[in-house]
Order: C-alpha cells, then sequence, then structure tokens
C-alpha cells in the first residue's frame, strides 16, 4: 500500500494528524528547553507531559508518514500499540506537575495513585494485545486510520482526559485570581487550552468527522497547544496588547 492507494480524505486525516502531532511536540520542546535558563524541575515535567498529551495521535500520524515513504501499513498489534501505549507518561508527568505548581502536601501520594493505576494498565495492554488484539480495539484492517476501542480503553482515555482537564483548571484559576495582570492573563490562556483539547477530543472520539468538521477539529486542537505555551510563557509582543497599563 502507498500514498497513491489512499483517499483524499486519508491524506487529509493524515495530514491534519502529523501537523497536530508537530505543533504540540515543538511546543512541549520548547518548554522543555527553558529548563536550562531557569532550572525548574517542573518546565522538564510540563513539556514531557504536552508532548504525550497527543500521543493517542501519533500513530496516525506516523502511519500516514510510514505508508507515503515505505509504502507498510501497521500491523493490528502495532497500531493498537502506538495508539494506547502513551498515554500513562502524559498522566504521570502532568498529575507531578500539576502536584508541584499547587504545591500539594499529598504529593507522593497522589503520584503513587496515578503510577500504579498507569502500570496495572500498561500491563493488561500488553498482556491483551498478546492474546488477541480485538480485546484492545478492533476495526484496523477496515482502513487506514480506522480503530474502534474497546470498552476499557475508552475508559481509560476518558478517565485520562478527566484527570488532566480537572486539575489543568485548577492549576487555571489559581493563576486567574492573581493580583498580577500578566499571571492572571496565563492562566486564562491554561484554561482555555485544556477546554480546547477536551472539546476536541471528545468531539473526534464521539461524531464521525467529515472533512470540514476534521479542520475545524484538529485547528481546535492545534490552537490548544499554542495556548497552552502562552499560559507559561506569554510572549511580550502578547502581553503589550493584553496589559492596559
Amino acid at each position: 500500500m502507498g500514498l497513491e492507494d489512499l483517499t483524499q480524505t486519508d491524506i487529509l486525516f493524515g495530514t491534519l494528524s502529523l501537523i497536530l502531532v508537530l505543533v504540540s511536540t515543538i511546543v512541549g520542546l520548547r518548554i522543555i528547553s527553558k529548563y536550562f535558563t531557569f532550572k525548574e524541575k517542573t518546565l522538564l515535567t510540563v513539556g514531557l507531559a504536552w508532548v504525550f498529551i497527543t500521543s493517542a495521535w501519533w500513530v496516525s500520524a506516523f502511519q500516514f508518514v510510514i505508508i507515503a515513504l515505505f509504502d507498510y501499513k501497521f500491523t493490528p498489534y502495532l497500531y493498537l500499540l502506538i495508539e494506547n501505549a502513551f498515554t500513562p507518561f502524559a498522566i504521570i508527568f502532568w498529575i507531578y506537575s500539576f502536584c508541584a505548581l499547587m504545591r500539594l502536601k499529598s504529593q507522593k501520594l497522589i503520584v503513587s495513585i496515578y503510577f500504579i493505576i498507569c502500570v496495572i494498565f500498561e500491563i493488561i495492554l500488553f498482556t491483551f494485545l498478546s492474546i488477541d488484539t480485538e480485546l484492545v480495539g478492533t476495526g484496523i484492517e477496515e482502513g487506514i486510520f480506522t480503530s474502534r476501542l474497546t470498552d476499557f480503553f475508552i475508559g481509560f482515555q476518558i478517565f485520562a482526559i478527566l484527570s488532566i482537564v480537572i486539575t489543568g483548571i485548577i492549576v487555571s484559576r489559581k493563576s486567574i485570581r492573581s493580583d498580577k495582570p500578566d499571571i492572571k492573563w496565563k492562566g486564562i490562556f491554561l484554561l482555555i487550552a485544556f477546554f480546547s483539547i477536551a472539546f476536541g477530543a471528545a468531539l473526534e472520539a464521539i461524531f464521525l468527522l467529515g472533512p470540514l468538521e476534521l479542520i475545524l477539529v484538529r485547528a481546535l486542537l492545534i490552537s490548544g497547544s499554542i495556548e497552552f505555551y502562552f499560559g507559561f510563557f506569554l510572549p511580550k509582543p502578547i502581553a503589550k496588547v493584553l496589559i492596559k497599563e
């Protein structure tokens, strides 16, 4: 199977997935790079969390590139592995970041609980894939970017999104309540970012999107990455426009 075998919808889906993953990765790496300036450990975990937060879209981005370059389609095992195996990393890195940013006394307990849940998930994922890939997802053979996860794995994706979004809103509200205008605006951008990711991911999960709807939803998700970056590092030109002295 090569690029010529893909439909226009397949190419659109693959291209938008690739753009989403690239933007998210660049934003995450930019945040990570700030660690070397500020020597703040949380910047590493926040950046890594944002790199992995779009990991569910990696498989469609990678599948598109691999087909275009090497005429190779992922096996169901590999497709479902890439689609599911990295979400726990996003959860762990973000929950650690959340606890550190909020200076929670119960940080070790909260992180430990999430770590155990994620380890159990990974064990179940690899076990199910080894027994029968259809225990994880079906429909991979029907199309290039088609997979329907089983209820357990859909449930874990919902758990991941809710954990990240709810804690993200808590961090955002803390910043919004600040008396400093720049901190307040950073909180607003963070809040918008988490709602963009939650809303976009929910629309993709619930509805079968047409080309126009897909473009709009992916644009929403991509904007979420940019808003997230502004939530930590508000560019001076934008700050000057928003903050009236």
